[in-house]
């Protein structure tokens, strides 16, 4: 047995208040006269049993009917045999919440052959066995859950209606999610039985979540879950995983190298593929480049299965602009990640500003502003640190040369420059005094320390070399003799920073000793780049290598906040929250979605500009900020990828996820009888016996109110004459009793009122 509402349990101290009063009654002696006693001594011993064993049941039933009523109050549910028992005998309405996995593995398959048809089917039956008086709700996992209605209805017609609209979606589960929402929905429902089925694939990724995060979804411990698993077989998928957008040099008409990134995750071997010389199956697919609804390029790969691999589409870019696409896989078993989408925006001018010394601004104003016949779209300015001495306000790159000194007042600037927007490329020099090592802007961007100086500026006899380097990285991503100079450490830093980094800090390039050389930092919606040496040829022969030129047009170009490139994108389901660049205050902003849908977004203004958040991003796909008819942002939504690794965890597995105490049954599904997995119940009987409680107490009531009225002895109340000694006894019309003294209080206060 269990109790809905414990607390009222408390309530038992006044079962104590029946036999206090008893035996406070029987310390009380009253004298009765009588003109002769000599015919009633005989019979006295006779009538005090009869009245002491009426005392003791009166004491018995009205300790019951306080201890009954507080048991109502508490809710105690019966459950295992005897819950089936009473359950089977008497009709109790019944809540039937059922959660549906709908995240997109639920959809592989071909022909309509997937578990989310099957789970489907099997939520209408549930439906159909709802008897008269009972609710269902329908609640949809999938990042973010929701119900289907918002409350819990009686009517089936409304239940199929909403379960025929329900569809796969393009986004990952959320079944911690989904059985906290069944669970506050379910908390509201009093009077009834309440039962969770959970239909799902038991994918990996969607239950492994709510394990990582400590959320188990606990159920009432009267609620019992029933767990349906499915699972997809002889799946033929891969997807694409990433899109990138490798950045030549700064100079028109240079063209774009777009990588996609691909796995191969074919379960199908006999029907779709063909056996490599390693064993493992392989498939050759046909993957697409499409820009601004285009098909600019198309490629062949084949990977083996659980492999992966990328391929490369090089499209030049005419003009100018906003650009946005998708590399798009052929047709598998899984559609929803064989599309990933992407949006590239090709200023007309990149602006940056360069705040350093003479030799250190003569390096960057060559390498942005080459002589010649190269034009570069690349709008430089130079100024002073005194342009650090306040807050930046025009977004850009700003490079920073080490010889400027960094007060804290200045990197604070800096700071705020790059979470409202803007790009920064700082180089440490003679610039960084000890007393700003551990500044703030270090740790709060970058993640890192600074803890030494170490090597001497104009002294070349010793030195320090980069031996390791992200080359997946965009800034680092070219080829040629350019790479080769990074790789074999042909460029000497004489003098350097040693710099410690943060656990997840990201450091994109090592001196040979293993300390940071490149790290890159971000603080709200912008980037940042530090190196630990510094452009002057005293510090480090950088500007002399031919590294140096792609290595700050590609910083130029992956900080500045114009180029954004869907690298990794939003996640369908997650909240999208999008500042933006130089847009006014009083802009008129309306979002269209990737359906074509528009509507007016609501915006809100801070110190670093406007922000925008996007509560529902469900679909894939690009979505456009307006101002009017002018576009201000676009931004790319793709698929979670994790959910297209179809590895699931058994059942019983799945089942410890739900947490200590929960009531499971496990259904199989092969036709085989029902498996119970935790809890400890043997049957799905539950019965809630307050309203019986509550027919026992007035039960006991009655019986109480006759008892107390039968007694003429001792319940009886002296009758004083006139002045004189009582002459007879008259019994009180409706006995001494609980009930009965109630009865006679309420009798005097009408008759008293009447009388006035």
């Amino acid at each position: 047995m269990t109790f809905l509402n414990a607390l009222m349990l408390f309530g038992l101290v006044a079962v104590a208040v029946p036999l206090i009063m008893h035996l406070f009654h029987r310390q009380r002696v009253s004298t009765v006269d009588f003109s002769s006693v000599i015919f009633i001594r005989g019979h006295h011993l006779q009538r005090s049993r009869a009245l002491r064993l009426r005392e003791l049941l009166l004491l018995l039933l009205r300790t019951l009917i306080i201890l009954f009523l507080v048991l109502a109050f508490a809710r105690p549910v019966l459950e295992g045999l005897a819950g089936a028992m009473f359950g089977s005998g008497l009709e109790q309405r019944t809540v039937y919440t059922i959660v549906l996995d709908n995240s997109y593995s639920m959809g592989a398959g071909r022909y309509g052959d997937t578990p989310f048809a099957a789970a489907r089917a099997e939520a209408g039956r549930i439906i159909d066995r709802m008897r008269q008086g009972d609710e269902g709700l329908l609640i949809l996992s999938a990042m973010p859950p929701e119900t289907m209605p918002q409350v819990p209805t009686a009517r089936k017609e409304v239940l199929r209606a909403r379960l025929a609209e329900a569809e796969v979606s393009e986004r990952t589960g959320d079944i911690a999610g989904a059985l906290s929402l069944a669970r506050l929905k379910l908390a509201g429902v009093v009077s009834a039985n309440k039962e969770i089925h959970l239909l799902s694939d038991l994918q990996r990724t969607d239950w492994q979540d709510m394990a990582e995060t400590d959320s188990t979804a606990q159920s009432e411990p009267h609620t019992p879950i029933y767990l349906y698993p499915y699972a997809a077989r002889d799946v033929d998928n891969a997807s694409i995983d990433a899109v990138s957008v490798s950045e030549g040099l700064l100079i028109r008409n240079q063209p774009e190298q777009f990588v996609a990134t691909f796995t191969s995750r074919n379960e199908a071997s006999a029907r779709t593929g063909q056996t490599s010389r390693t064993g493992q199956t392989s498939r050759t697919r046909e993957v697409r480049l499409v820009i601004n609804g285009e098909t600019r390029d198309s490629r062949q790969v084949t990977a083996e299965t659980g492999g992966t691999g990328s391929v490369q589409f090089n499209v030049v870019i005419d003009n100018p602009g906003r650009y946005s696409g998708y590399v798009e896989l052929d047709e598998d078993d899984l559609a929803a990640d064989n599309r990933r989408y992407f949006t590239l925006n090709v200023p007309e001018a990149f602006g940056v500003t360069a705040v350093g010394l003479t030799e250190s601004r003569y390096f960057i104003e060559q390498v942005l502003k080459p002589s010649g016949g190269l034009v570069t779209p690349v709008d430089l300015r130079t100024a002073s640190a005194d342009v650090l001495n306040s807050d930046l306000y025009e977004s850009g790159v700003l490079i920073v040369d080490g010889g400027m000194e960094l007060t804290p007042a200045r990197l604070a600037s800096m700071e705020r420059y790059i979470s409202s927007g803007g790009g920064v490329l700082v180089f440490l020099g003679e610039g960084v005094a000890p007393a700003v090592y551990r500044h703030g802007f270090f740790s709060d961007v970058f993640g890192c320390s600074i803890t030494a100086r170490r090597g001497m500026p104009d002294r070349k006899t010793s030195f320090h070399r980069i031996d390791q380097v992200d080359y997946e990285h965009p800034v680092f991503r070219f080829d040629g003799r350019s790479a080769e100079s990074m790789s074999t450490g042909a460029v000497r830093f004489y003098a350097s920073y040693a710099v410690e980094a943060d656990r997840g800090a990201r450091v994109i390039a090592r001196f040979m000793d293993g300390t940071p050389a490149i790290l890159e930092g971000r603080s709200g919606s912008g980037r940042a780049l530090l190196v630990a040496s510094d452009v002057n040829t005293g510090w480090s022969d950088l500007a002399l290598r031919s590294a140096f030129v792609p290595f700050m047009h590609r910083g130029v170009r992956y900080l500045h906040p114009a180029v954004t490139v869907a690298d990794g994108g939003f996640l369908a389901g997650h909240p999208v929250v999008q500042p933006l660049i130089g847009v006014p205050a009083n802009a008129d902003l309306n979002l269209e979605y990737p359906t074509g849908r528009s509507e007016t977004v609501n915006s809100r203004i801070g110190r670093s500009g406007i922000t925008v958040e996007v509560p529902d991003a469900k679909q894939p796909g690009v979505y456009t900020l307006r101002d009017g008819d002018a576009v201000v942002q676009a931004f790319a939504v793709n698929t979670d990828t994790r959910e297209s690794d179809l590895a699931r965890f058994t059942p019983v597995r799945a089942a410890g996820f739900l947490g200590y105490g929960t009531y499971l049954v496990l259904k199989d599904l092969d036709g085989s009888p029902d498996v119970l997995r935790g809890g400890t119940f043997s049957a799905t009987g539950r019965y809630e016996i307050w309203k019986s409680l509550i027919v026992l107490v007035m039960a006991l009531m009655l019986a109480e109110y006759w008892l107390s009225g039968t007694r003429a002895g001792g319940n009886s109340a002296r009758i004083a004459g006139d002045g004189g000694p009582a002459d007879h006894e008259v019994a009180l019309p409706h006995g001494n009793g609980l009930a009965g003294r109630i009865r006679n209080r309420v009798e005097r206060i009408f008759s008293a009122k009447a009388m006035s």
